[in-house]
């Protein structure tokens, strides 16, 4: 009984974290990249767009296609805010179906939804970049719909030992979507299928034709995603790129720490629900400890960690320590789903641990589960970043600045359009806003902006404000009301 009431609580746990973001979806707002490739598509065309920017600017051969989708292109704003609120359930639900996927016959139902909340609570309470990652169309059709179909494929390459032309056919197109998306990606996808169809030869002595077919296609994407001109444009004049070995694995080290530091804490307590509830179950029902996984825990460690340190030294290699936090979206997702698998691997070869855990597995799970709920009513996690944007009215304000200021520019029939700036920033959905004249790098929006509204060039009186601290926002809150009660 007190597992199940351990269970059910995770469960509506899932919802307390997803119910502010999809509800603040509805002011969400276009930015960036959105006008940019608005006005593009508009202008060429999808196919001369694709191209251009395949010899131009990126490989991502896949990103550009999906950018064509962007409700931007046609102009409605509500389909935008939609397109958000689908994202965050898109996300969910692979969750879901990933776990119910990868522990079928190890887990119950009820079992499969409190693990799949366990990791939503904890991905939406951590991730770096919660705006970029879900109401940033240009950024989140790019990581975050390869965080989508990366959950998937782990679940269609498991099935993919019982072969089959579908089963291949899926794991094929969903290695050659990643790989199109983004760089972070592309290096995770290869590596593991290439890792994991290394470790089945090892198991059986034989190559499994099915995989060796799947490592040729992810080979054949990725060298279509790497020899594009366009990257190597971006190499030779961007300033993004970082040229010095040491400034990199300096960088690497540097970042790395500061984001661990940040989320070793929640995977830990995580792991107290983790190991009582749903590793030692599982762990108890796998009679061979090589059955599942097909590797052994050190193989499995190296793989993580080489990974982990390969994909930190490429991000700072190439951005050059800025615009990490949709990247990091991706890498967290990798930290995340890689700690639980060495943590269940651990299990599998550990009776010991496993009978101790069974023992005091109501204790352990509550307390868990305690430190679990502290952690996600924690002030400055993005889920209480997302209550707070809602209940200050800084969502509803942001929502009314940028409709009051189209109203202006439609009204403007000059070549140069003055609007007031934002009055606030909700960190949840805010990625950037045009600039003033100060900020001489960021000019490119504002041009994109204007022609998105076939206005004239459309400059704000001073730059965006920086977004007030959660506790400031509740003191604010606490002083309004205590006004109120007084009159």
């Amino acid at each position: 009984m007190a597992r199940k009431t351990i269970y059910n609580i995770l469960i509506i746990s899932a919802g307390y974290v997803l119910l502010p973001f999809l509800y603040i979806a509805r002011y969400d707002h276009p930015s960036a990249e959105d006008f940019l490739y608005s006005v593009e598509f508009s202008k060429h065309g999808i196919w001369y767009v694709v191209k251009q920017d395949y010899l131009n600017w990126s490989g991502r051969y896949l990103s550009r296609i999906i950018w064509w989708l962007t409700p931007t292109r046609y102009h409605s704003l509500q389909d935008y805010r939609i397109a958000a609120g689908l994202m965050i359930l898109l996300f969910a639900g692979s969750v879901i179906i990933m776990i119910r996927g990868l522990t079928r016959g190890l887990l119950s139902t009820r079992q499969a939804l409190a693990l799949s909340a366990l990791l939503i609570g904890l991905y939406f309470s951590k991730a770096p970049a919660i705006s970029e990652g879900f109401y940033w169309f240009s950024s989140y059709s790019i990581y975050q719909l390869a965080n989508v179909l990366t959950m998937l494929l782990l679940v269609a390459v498991v099935r993919l030992r019982r072969p089959s032309v579908p089963g291949f056919l899926l794991c094929a197109i969903l290695c050659i979507a990643i790989i199109g998306c983004n760089e972070v990606s592309l290096i995770i996808t290869v590596l593991f299928i290439h890792f994991y169809t290394i470790g089945q030869y090892l198991r059986s002595r034989r190559l499994d034709p099915w995989l060796a077919a799947l490592c040729i296609v992810c080979i054949v994407a990725a060298l279509a995603e790497i020899a594009a001109p366009g990257n190597y444009n971006r190499l030779n004049g961007g300033e993004q790129f970082s040229k010095s070995l040491s400034w990199t694995v300096a960088g690497a080290l540097s970042i790395s720490a500061v984001h661990f530091s940040q989320w070793i804490a929640p995977v830990l307590v995580a792991f107290l629900v983790y190991v009582p509830l749903f590793g030692a179950p599982i762990a108890q029902k796998i009679k061979n400890a090589d059955q599942y996984p097909e590797a052994s825990v050190k193989s499995w460690g190296w793989f993580f960690v080489c990974t982990l340190g390969l994909l930190l030294l490429f991000v700072v290699w190439t951005a050059g320590g800025s615009n990490l936090g949709r990247i990091f979206d991706v890498i967290y997702l990798f930290f995340l789903l890689g700690c639980f698998f060495i943590l269940q691997l651990v299990l599998n070869r550990n009776e010991q641990l496993v009978r101790t855990a069974t023992q005091y597995s109501s204790a352990l799970g509550w307390l868990g589960l305690t430190l679990l709920l502290a952690l996600l009513l924690d002030v400055n996690n993005n889920v209480s970043t997302a209550y707070v944007d809602i209940v200050a009215g800084k969502a509803e304000a942001y929502d009314r600045d940028l409709k009051e200021r189209e109203v202006i520019v439609s009204q403007c029939h000059s070549d140069s359009c003055r609007v007031p700036s934002l009055t606030v920033v909700p960190s949840t959905i805010f990625f950037t806003d045009i600039h003033p004249l100060s900020e001489p790098s960021g000019l490119w929006v504002n041009d994109f902006y204007s022609k998105y509204l076939n206005a004239g060039f459309v400059v704000p009186d001073k730059a965006a404000p920086a977004p007030a601290r959660n506790i400031e926002a509740l003191r604010d809150i606490g002083r309004t009301l205590r006004q109120r009660m007084m009159k």
